[in-house]
């Protein structure tokens, strides 16, 4: 818009569809909705105070794809993305973790140990040639005497 005299410009929607408004510079703001499809006229004020002018145009709205199933679209590849970084992350710490730790040396328990760690004092020492029946018989003495001192 020019103005010889200079003044102050007012922009005034005379005709417009439902939610377009125009600012003080005269731009027009407008997004239509779904029952807005279709052709729409809209008619422009511009005066001075004094003077003014009229402008008229024609907007035609399209139907348009839906947003939702596209913004969904997106959402659905970054929570994906998400996951598999998160399973990686998991297998990286994990493998980090493996090796880290110091290796176990398997050890097999000795008989000694075995006895030691059933009963909490050291096997009792075997006599070269003791019988399966010696050593029960030798076990039940040593059972009957730790009850005999519980009862004291």
């Amino acid at each position: 818009v020019t103005d010889n005299d200079d003044t102050s410009r007012d922009f005034d929607l005379d005709e417009a569809p439902e939610g377009m408004i125009i600012d003080d510079l005269g731009k027009i703001y407008w997004k239509p909705t779904d029952d807005q499809v279709g052709e729409h006229i809209v008619i422009v004020n511009v005066s001075d105070g004094g003077d003014y002018e009229l402008l008229s145009f024609k907007l035609n709205v399209a139907e348009g794809e839906e947003e939702s199933s596209s913004l969904l679209s997106i959402i659905l590849l970054i929570a994906l993305a998400l996951i598999i970084v998160g399973v990686i992350v998991f297998f990286v710490m994990r493998k980090k973790k493996e090796e880290d730790e110091p290796e176990e040396e398997e050890h097999e328990l000795t008989k000694e140990e075995t006895y030691e760690a059933m009963y909490g004092e050291p096997a009792p020492e075997e006599e070269e040639g003791m019988t399966t029946e010696d050593l029960k018989g030798y076990i039940h003495e040593q059972i009957e005497e730790l009850e005999g001192k519980k009862e004291e």
